[in-house]
């Protein structure tokens, strides 16, 4: 069976496509989704039977029943379209995916900015606490000492 293993973290896709082949699965491997694409579009590539992404995956089958729907759903898929598909629905389910993809790197951002920030403060709970109207050192209690 062929595998196409699409992930930008090198070592992890090194490690999978590696236990892939122990288990006899043909796999190729590519850095990101642009290069999984170009792969998939190639004539002299052999389509592989299963993409393994980092990213958003929708489903499109041919496979109808609500059995599949929920197997291909459960298996992994964030979203499931049945052939032949309506081009107005496939784009409003690639809307919802890009939202989707929005979310997770601005929640990407704001965690790293929490681990910036948290850093921050171990740095300075090492510092002397300063009062900010008298400029002395504020003691336990959060009090300015000695005046």
């Amino acid at each position: 069976m062929k595998v196409l293993v699409a992930d930008d973290d090198r070592i992890a896709a090194t490690v999978l496509a590696q236990t892939l082949r122990r288990w006899e699965f043909d796999v190729a491997m590519v850095p990101d989704g642009a290069e999984a694409l170009r792969h998939l579009l190639a004539q002299d590539a052999a389509t592989p039977t299963l993409a393994i992404l980092d990213m958003y995956l929708m489903r499109l089958t041919s496979l109808e029943s609500k059995g599949h729907i929920i197997a291909g759903l459960d298996s992994g898929a964030d979203d499931y379209l049945v052939e032949p598909f309506d081009p107005d629905e496939i784009r409003a389910r690639l809307n919802v995916g890009l939202r989707v993809l929005s979310l997770q790197e601005r929640l990407a951002d704001r965690v790293a900015e929490l681990r910036e920030a948290l850093a921050n403060v171990k740095v300075r709970q090492g510092m002397l606490p300063i009062c900010g109207d008298c400029k002395r050192i504020r003691g336990d209690d959060g009090r300015s000492g000695g005046r």
